[in-house]
């Protein structure tokens, strides 16, 4: 009923909706990261490091420090489910490269447009017997342009196609999925009428075709379920390692962590001088920020 609202609710409406339940869909959370992808986004996925890759891509690992992803990365339309698609991103992203570089990062994004990302991206499966499937690419073009694809979740389909009035679709409905989710989303009137009253309305404007995502059901328990909030709850490691699984990363990866935690004003010189320690920590599987508290703890 909260989707088919969106039908024919005004904008007012909508953000009014929305600022109403910002704590029970920790709004700010995932404002947090729709604004990390904005910022990685002209990356292609191949210069991207792993776990950056995962953030745009939609898939909670272990390896993905809360002190420097504090956000879900699974909001917007989870696709941990899609392991087929994860290993052919990981092997062969440039692939996926070649399907985004379809669509273009600003102005008008054309049923052409998306035609073209269509082709490149079954091409990115030939020779595999893995097949396309929509909902993780429906995840990558909500990263890539929020404001235009709205990413779809098998778990979701159902309400979602029943709100707009559509047949289900099914995961390989590439065709309709432009018509029946796309355009049909963008012609509601909030949709078309989006103005910007405030800073809080334009950073929704920006994201505005993730916005349906908003309106799924929610429970007092839905912030909580955050993977973020979970990996901030796991207790602290005593320093056994009895039963203790390590997460090691990429050499590039913890240099690139670290490097944006340096970065900080408020880290102080000789702290920033002890930058190969840190990063040879954070390859072992510390956090960064764990890491940084030992080092000022002991250096001052």
């Amino acid at each position: 009923l909260q989707l088919k609202t969106l039908r024919v609710a005004p904008w007012p409406v909508v953000t009014g909706f929305i600022e109403q339940h910002k704590e029970l869909i920790a709004l700010d959370e995932q404002l947090r990261l729709a604004n990390y992808i904005g910022a990685i986004k002209s990356q292609t996925l191949k210069e991207m490091i792993p776990e950056d890759r995962l953030a745009f891509a939609g898939k909670h690992t272990a390896s993905l420090d809360p002190s420097s992803y504090n956000f879900d990365v699974e909001w917007f339309a989870s696709t941990k489910s899609a392991k087929g698609f994860h290993q052919m991103l990981s092997d062969l992203p440039a692939a996926f490269d070649e399907a985004l570089a379809r669509i273009p990062l600003e102005g008008d994004v054309t049923q052409e447009h998306y035609q073209h990302f269509m082709v490149a991206y079954f091409m990115a499966f030939t020779g595999s017997e893995e097949k396309p499937t929509l909902a993780p690419a429906t995840r990558l073009l909500a990263m890539r342009r929020p404001d235009v694809f709205t990413p779809i979740t098998n778990s979701k389909l159902d309400a979602l196609c029943a709100s707009l009035g559509v047949p289900k679709l099914n995961n390989r409905d590439f065709e309709r999925y432009w018509q029946d989710v796309v355009t049909a989303i963008h012609s509601m009137p909030w949709f078309k009428m989006a103005a910007a009253a405030n800073d809080h309305e334009q950073s929704l404007i920006e994201i505005k075709a993730l916005l349906p995502c908003f309106f799924y059901y929610a429970d007092n328990t839905t912030a909580d379920n955050s993977n973020y909030i979970k990996l901030l709850s796991k207790p602290k490691s005593t320093g056994s390692s009895a039963g203790k699984k390590t997460v090691r990363r990429g050499k590039e990866s913890a240099e690139i962590l670290v490097d944006r935690a340096l970065a900080s004003d408020d880290i102080p010189e000789h702290i920033k001088a002890k930058r190969d320690s840190i990063v040879s920590e954070v390859e072992k599987g510390r956090s960064v920020e764990e890491t940084i508290s030992l080092m000022r703890a002991i250096f001052g």
